[in-house]
């Protein structure tokens, strides 16, 4: 998909689809993205894995971490999610549809007990073919025969998730450039604010009556801009004869 959207700047991770079984945590992203160079901006997309994710400093803007209500949403227009769900069919995606056997070991049921679980609540399968999976509806087929329910598929192609990346890969990098602009805006004020008080410092210095008045203006100048714990500044008065000012006392020799 990347490839057919000419995305050069683009890398695929993939993390565990547990649903929240056990939860998805801030170390298995972290390791996901251990290759990746260390100012890579990553941007997360998931369902109910990703709501209890925590532990990500808010000032931290390399992860960007994006839950959708449910996964489905991702593949297929919601509305009609929405309304498969509501007539009672229990929707598969293509990846839970070809390791069915593995994901209902993990559940922890057997025929029985999956058959009992599913009838309660569920009239027929309905998987959202993608198209990439060859054997997945044979899979489907195999899972619904399992719980003794029908199965029905809805080609949902991949037309609905390229929109859907490319809608998250845009808002993405909006909110990236929206925070460059932040910084350049912000690097701006301090900058218009040093001119500020640059100009203060000239405005005083034009205002010195004499040369004493004048280094000790100098002098708060480089207290300001630099913080220095001493200043020294040494007036030559004549070849024997100077005097050395300091930001708490004045000497002369």
């Amino acid at each position: 998909m990347v490839k057919r959207q000419g995305v050069k700047d683009i890398q695929m991770r993939f993390f565990p689809a547990r649903c929240g079984l056990p939860a998805l945590s801030k170390d298995e992203l972290v390791t996901c993205a251990a290759a990746l160079k260390p100012d890579t901006r990553i941007l997360v997309l998931g369902g109910v894995c990703l709501t209890g994710i925590s532990g990500f400093d808010h000032r931290d803007t390399r992860f960007s971490i994006n839950p959708c209500t449910q996964c489905f949403y991702m593949i297929a227009d919601p509305d009609r999610v929405d309304h498969l769900q509501e007539n009672g069919a229990y929707l598969l995606s293509p990846g839970w549809a070809v390791q069915w056997p593995e994901m209902i070991k993990k559940w922890g049921f057997d025929q029985v007990q999956a058959k009992k679980f599913f009838k309660e609540t569920t009239k027929r399968i309905v998987l959202l073919d993608t198209g990439i999976h060859k054997k997945v509806r044979a899979e489907a087929n195999a899972f619904a025969a399992y719980i003794g329910l029908e199965c029905d598929f809805y080609d949902a192609g991949l037309g609905f998730f390229e929109l859907y990346f490319s809608r998250q890969k845009e808002l993405w990098q909006s909110r990236i450039e929206h925070q460059k602009l932040t910084q350049k805006v912000n690097i701006g004020f301090e900058k218009a604010a040093q001119g500020e008080m640059a100009l203060d410092m000239l405005s005083r210095l034009t205002k010195a009556f004499n040369e004493e008045e004048m280094i000790k203006t100098i002098m708060d100048m480089f207290l300001i801009l630099f913080a220095p714990r001493e200043i020294f500044y040494l007036q030559l008065i004549s070849e024997k004869n100077f005097k050395i000012f300091s930001n708490t006392t004045a000497e002369s020799d």
